[in-house]
């Protein structure tokens, strides 16, 4: 896991979505920027000894953009998932 990841896990926070029901926003921050930001289908939030599982999914399945920013996606609750969130 790179020295990034790493130090996000320390960052993460979840915030309740005002635009849907039952929706979770998963928001990580790197030097006061917004990194990544996913939605979750229901109100299961990842404990955090799945955190470094977690993050190995987003190593696998998430793909980098020009920025350092990473695009949205939707996460199943049990990680077996990963689609990306079209907006």
């Amino acid at each position: 896991m790179n020295e990034a990841f790493k130090k996000l896990i320390f960052e993460i926070k979840y915030t309740p979505s005002p635009a849907f029901e039952n929706v979770k926003v998963l928001e990580a921050k790197l030097n006061d920027k917004k990194v990544f930001s996913i939605k979750f289908a229901s109100d299961y939030l990842i404990p955090y000894v799945e955190m470094e599982e977690f993050l190995k999914c987003l190593n696998k399945n998430f793909k980098y953009k020009a920025s350092p920013y990473f695009e949205v996606a939707v996460v199943s609750p049990k990680l077996n998932e990963v689609k990306k969130y079209v907006s």
